[in-house]
């Protein structure tokens, strides 16, 4: 939250449009994706939350799993803008990240043929976390 939630959530929608790359993405911006999308310039969700991090001069893991052990568990309700969403649960993990922009919307790199955009909380499970 505050002021480097502001620059967080401005990093990443300075990227809206931006192309999903698996694997795609730097603290820099868009990168080369691997395996599927081996050399296509975009990137995937933990990439763009990433490339907002570090935009506010926060280094984070570059992964969903990674950051599922990542700052602190906050409630939903107590989200701010800036903070890390983490959903999709399957197979024993989160699967995909998302960056809160207020109480029911965030910035988002959601899947393969889409591209950077404005997304919704999820319905299903999820945790908030935030920079300790």
């Amino acid at each position: 939250g505050g002021a480097a939630g502001d620059r967080i959530v401005k990093a990443a929608l300075s990227q809206l449009g931006v192309p999903y790359s698996w694997g795609g993405g730097t603290p820099n911006g868009p990168g080369p994706g691997i395996g599927v999308d081996a050399g296509k310039i975009g990137l995937d969700c933990s990439g763009l939350v990433r490339y907002a991090y570090a935009q506010a001069g926060i280094d984070i893991p570059r992964t969903t799993y990674g950051m599922t052990d990542w700052g602190v568990r906050v409630a939903p309700e107590q989200a701010k803008p800036g903070d890390i969403l983490l959903c999709n649960w399957s197979r024993g993990a989160y699967q995909h990240v998302q960056l809160v922009m207020n109480d029911h919307q965030t910035v988002e790199s959601p899947d393969r043929g889409l591209n950077v955009r404005i997304g919704q909380w999820p319905s299903g499970r999820f945790e908030v976390r935030r920079a300790a």
